[in-house]
């Protein structure tokens, strides 16, 4: 047999790359619960080692860079999510 004999055509539909985003978004969702998550806790031990040392300085100078991203990230999930949603209906 020939290579050309084995090729067999694959059709891939509207729906199945549809499938296949909302897939990619939940396992990216995920990722960002965790990271959430582990900020959190983060946050919770700083917050109970340095309750009287200048906790607002601590706070902005740990989390803000880190706690930025996440949030931008996690808005251009949802965006990602409504679109997706929207080409669904």
């Amino acid at each position: 047999m020939s290579l050309q004999e084995n090729v067999q055509e694959v059709k891939i539909t509207v729906n199945d790359l549809i499938y296949g985003q909302v897939k990619d978004l939940n396992r990216r969702m995920d990722r960002l619960e965790n990271r959430i998550d582990t900020l959190e806790s983060r946050f919770d031990k700083i917050h109970c080692e340095k309750v009287t040392q200048k906790p607002i300085e601590t706070y902005q100078k740990t989390f803000s860079p880190s706690l930025s991203l996440t949030l931008t990230s996690i808005s251009t999930e949802i965006i990602a999510a409504a679109v997706i949603y929207s080409l669904l209906r």
